[in-house]
């Protein structure tokens, strides 16, 4: 699992190096070479990673158990609210906005680069009501195609949690809003 952390530190910072070119080389232009050197050192860093991962099994199996689970107990919390007088509360009681999808992602993660975890969600209440139909479909279809899916390494786990983190923030994320429920 050391190489899962070292992808995720590693893709850390290849993020801060890709903001650094976008940024500095307008302030400072002599940098641009050098700082596109060092993005190509940590591609080719994390390059490597993704081959030890894709020599990797042992995990496998039970990661890919443990997503099927983390899916199914958010999918069983959020039926919960279904004959509630309140609602799931999509910040989770914070000020950051839809921070449960967040949660979703972070918790993956935590299955990922902590072998064997089980993470066991618990969704606090609210009177703000929002859609969770479109929640509810993602985690239903990836409940459904995680079971007809095998993680053959830790690369294919990985490669997974990389697609669930893009379609949660790129097809969840817009549709899942709260709607008015006349109480304000």
């Amino acid at each position: 699992m050391d190489q899962l952390k070292q992808y995720f530190s590693l893709q850390e910072q290849v993020n801060h190096k890709n903001a650094e070119i976008r940024i500095i080389p307008k302030y400072n232009p002599d940098e641009t070479e050098k700082l596109e050197q060092e993005l190509n050192l940590l591609l080719r860093e994390r390059e490597i990673i993704l081959e030890e991962l894709a020599q990797i099994s042992e995990g496998s199996d039970e990661i890919q158990a443990k997503f099927i689970d983390l899916f199914s107990k958010y999918y069983e919390e959020l039926k919960y609210f279904n004959d509630k007088p309140y609602y799931p509360d999509l910040n989770q009681r914070l000020i950051i906005e839809k921070f449960l999808l967040s949660d979703i992602v972070s918790n993956l993660r935590f299955i990922l680069t902590v072998k064997g975890s089980s993470v066991h969600p618990k969704l606090l209440p609210s009177d703000r009501k929002w859609n969770t139909e479109p929640l509810v479909s993602f985690l239903l279809k990836n409940m459904e195609d995680l079971s007809f899916t095998r993680f053959i390494n830790l690369r294919d786990a990985l490669e997974w949690y990389i697609k669930i983190e893009g379609e949660i923030f790129k097809e969840v994320w817009p549709i899942t809003n709260f709607i008015d429920n006349g109480d304000d």
